[in-house]
């Protein structure tokens, strides 16, 4: 969804996108539900691309200029196919419950279009009893449950995605001094395993839980302390993944684990959220904060240009313990550094990374202490330093023990390292081709 909304210069995502790209992918319950049903897959990619409302220039690079916000039916979109899984007793959403809910939307362009196709939620019960469909429900499920909170990309088949898996863990088991699989490869995996519905999964006010459904999470006002959730960092649960990235494009501050230190982040789309992490922290507003992604196609929405040397840098070190300081275009994130610079960075942590991915935007993230003080190592030390200053803790146990960041400045020749960390001058000069001074 967010690729076609990229591709067609779309302010916003929709539930038309959704739609289109459920159209557009044959490996999909949802797609062969449509086509049991009659549909033509690419009659309705097109009627649902061209119901997408027109934008003008402004609003294009608004929707750029924030890595694609929702629409305000794309988020409902989200809550109410949550609600169908939960009816369904399922462990994950499938792109069967999208297509349900997008039928519960009622009055909008997508439920109107499903319903010109025949697409109805009595003719969805009826199917779901076909044990075909059934067993194909259940195979997208299990692809959940075997690595939570994510889904294979449009472009690489299920078992491509099995083998790049176990290549990388083999690649993470022995270490860096015998890679099983390439950095290209590894940030394949990272950047393209994302939830199909992680882009829009917030609502800024919750539907009440209907009868069946699963028990919602702790509210805030409930907690006297920060939320703190533990995880395997290495197969963090749906529901983990999910409530970090509600909280954080509610606005919240969420600290989790990096290679490095903990972190603590907020949507680097939301002013006030901004505003909140440099109070919380502590930091001088004259201070820059860097910004996390998940995959380097963010890079064009954020950054001026990519200059000589930079591309096999990133291609050698991310995802991985260093942030490049770049020019960002003139009319985005202005708040995150008094110039017109951008520190950008991509973490080679599997549980950061799948929050990163089904949140979707740039993460706006520090480190997880009150400036001056230690960075925080283990979720223990957060709470000791900041309390309930922070919204929700994911305690992914100790981080990955790494110094802060190696910081390299590229917006101009010669570039310059601005912070000594994990890697170090000469290796970047050695893969960079080009001098680097301190």
């Amino acid at each position: 969804a967010r690729e076609l909304a990229e591709h067609h210069r779309h302010a916003l995502i929709t539930p038309l996108h959704y739609l289109a790209a459920i159209a557009a992918y044959p490996h999909c319950a949802g797609h062969e539900l449509l086509a049991a049903i009659g549909v033509t897959p690419h009659v309705l990619f097109e009627r649902a691309l061209a119901a997408v409302p027109s934008t003008g220039p402004e609003e294009r690079e608004q929707g750029i200029a924030a890595t694609f916000v929702p629409s305000d039916d794309a988020t409902e979109l989200v809550m109410r196919a949550k609600l169908v899984a939960r009816e369904r007793n399922r462990q994950a959403l499938t792109t069967v419950d999208f297509v349900e809910g997008m039928i519960r939307l009622g009055d909008s362009l997508a439920a109107a279009i499903l319903a010109e196709f025949g697409v109805t939620a009595a003719r969805i019960a009826e199917l779901l009893e076909q044990l075909s469909l059934r067993e194909e429900t259940a195979a997208e499920e299990q692809m959940h449950r075997q690595s939570p909170a994510t889904v294979p990309p449009t472009e690489l088949a299920p078992e491509q995605i099995h083998k790049l898996r176990e290549k990388l863990a083999a690649s993470r088991r022995q270490g860096n001094t015998e890679r099983s699989c390439s950095d290209h490869e590894e940030r394949n995996i990272a950047s393209t395993e994302c939830y199909v519905g992680a882009v829009v999964s917030s609502a800024s006010q919750r539907e009440p839980a209907e009868e069946g459904s699963l028990t919602p999470m702790p509210e805030e006002k409930q907690k006297t302390g920060p939320i703190v959730l533990t995880c395997d960092p290495q197969n963090p649960p749906l529901e983990v993944v999910e409530q970090a990235a509600d909280s954080l494009l509610e606005g919240k501050l969420v600290a989790f684990p990096t290679e490095t230190v903990y972190g603590l982040g907020v949507d680097a789309t939301n002013l006030s959220a901004l505003e909140r992490l440099y109070e919380v922290k502590g930091r001088d507003r004259s201070r820059a904060i860097a910004v996390l992604i998940h995959s380097t196609a963010q890079l064009r929405h954020m950054v001026r240009e990519i200059p000589e040397g930079v591309s096999e840098i990133m291609e050698a070190f991310w995802p991985g313990p260093l942030t490049l300081v770049f020019r960002r275009h003139t009319q985005v994130f202005q708040s995150l550094a008094p110039d017109d610079s951008i520190g950008i960075r991509m973490p080679d942590h599997y549980l950061a990374l799948s929050i990163l991915s089904m949140v979707g935007r740039p993460l706006a993230t520090t480190s997880a202490n009150l400036s001056g003080q230690p960075p925080a190592r283990e979720a223990a030390e957060i709470i000791v330093q900041l309390g309930e200053k922070v919204d929700l803790i994911i305690d992914g146990g100790p981080s990955g023990g790494h110094a802060p960041s190696t910081v390299l400045s590229v917006m101009e020749k010669p570039y310059r390292v601005l912070r000594v960390g994990p890697i170090s001058r000469a290796q970047l000069e050695e893969v960079g081709k080009i001098r680097i001074i301190d």
